[in-house]
C-alpha cells in the first residue's frame, strides 16, 4: 500500500520545531507526494467558531480556502512570519529532486516487493507513448535538474524493473510538485542535509 499524504502547520499547539519534525516524518515513511497546507479557518466549523470567540480570525474577502496560498485568515500562536518561512522550508526541501527521487525510490521498495506479481501490460496507447516522450523530454532534457532525473530512473530500471511505469508516474508527480512549490515559494526547491 502506497501512502499520499497531507499535512497541515499552524495549529496552536505546533513547537518550533514543527517544520523539521514534519520533514523528518515525511522522509522516513517515504511519502513521495506529501501535501502539506497551511491552516486556515473554513467558516461554519468548530476551529472558526472558536477563532471567533477569540476574535483572532482575520476577515479577507478574496480568501479562498486553499491551504497552498501565503495567507492565513487567523491570528496564530506562531509568529506568523516564522509560521509561512517554517511551511516554505518543507515544501522546498521535501520537493528538492534529490530529497523527492530519494523518497520515491524508498516507495517503490517497500510497495513493490520481489515476487510481488507484475501486471502484463498489453502494449502502450499511442497517447502513452506521447507522455513517455514528453516526460523524457521534459525532466530528461530541458529540466536544469536531469541530471538527478537520469540517477533516479537508472535505480528504478536496475533496482525496480517490474515498477518502471509506477516510478515513471511518480517522477511526473515531483516535477509537477516542484514546479507548484516554485509557484508557492516564488523559487525553487533546495536540498538540505539528511
Amino acid at each position: 500500500m502506497e501512502v499520499l499524504g497531507g499535512f497541515i502547520v499552524g495549529f496552536d499547539n505546533d513547537p518550533e520545531d514543527i517544520f523539521q519534525r514534519q520533514i523528518d516524518f515525511i522522509r522516513e515513511s517515504a511519502i513521495p507526494m506529501a501535501m502539506v497546507g497551511l491552516l486556515g479557518a473554513i467558516p461554519s466549523t468548530q476551529l472558526w467558531r472558536r477563532l471567533e470567540r477569540e476574535e483572532r480570525l482575520v476577515k479577507l474577502d478574496d480568501w479562498q480556502g486553499n491551504n497552498t496560498e501565503l495567507v492565513l485568515n487567523f491570528v496564530p500562536q506562531m509568529d506568523p512570519v516564522q509560521l509561512i518561512e517554517g511551511y516554505k522550508t518543507i515544501l522546498r526541501t521535501i520537493y528538492h529532486p534529490t530529497e523527492y527521487y530519494r523518497r520515491a525510490l524508498l516507495c517503490l521498495e517497500r510497495v513493490i516487493r520481489e515476487g510481488t506479481p507484475v501486471p502484463k501490460i498489453t502494449g502502450p496507447s499511442f497517447n502513452d507513448l506521447v507522455s513517455l516522450v514528453r516526460l523524457f523530454l521534459r525532466l530528461g532534457i530541458r529540466d536544469a535538474e536531469r541530471k538527478e532525473f537520469w540517477r533516479y530512473m537508472r535505480e528504478v530500471i536496475t533496482r525496480h524493473r517490474g515498477a518502471i511505469e509506477h516510478g515513471l508516474i511518480l517522477a511526473a508527480m515531483g516535477y509537477h510538485s516542484r514546479k507548484l512549490t516554485e509557484r508557492i515559494c516564488g523559487f525553487a526547491p533546495t536540498s538540505t542535509a539528511a
